[in-house]
């Protein structure tokens, strides 16, 4: 999976990106339902302090915003 990261986020939202993209990348989920799973149990268990949410997008991409900004996305297939 391939995370990329808008220039809207700040230093916080980019390390947390970085570290959901590892916890996803060690799960070896392609399947975009299981990965908006994994995503809301990672979100569960870190808490990153700030409004966080995820959603599915056009053609399966997954995107994840704070406070209404996407901060990030993973392209659909």
């Amino acid at each position: 999976m391939n995370l990329y990261i808008t220039p809207v986020a700040k230093k916080s939202q980019i390390s947390f990106l970085l570290d959901l993209d590892n916890y996803l990348s060690s799960r070896k989920q392609s399947k975009t339902s299981q990965l908006i799973k994994r995503l809301h149990q990672f979100i569960a268990k870190r808490n990153p302090g700030f409004n966080f949410q995820v959603q599915q997008g056009n053609d399966n991409q997954i995107e994840l915003y704070a406070e209404n900004s996407l901060i990030g996305y993973y392209p659909g297939k």
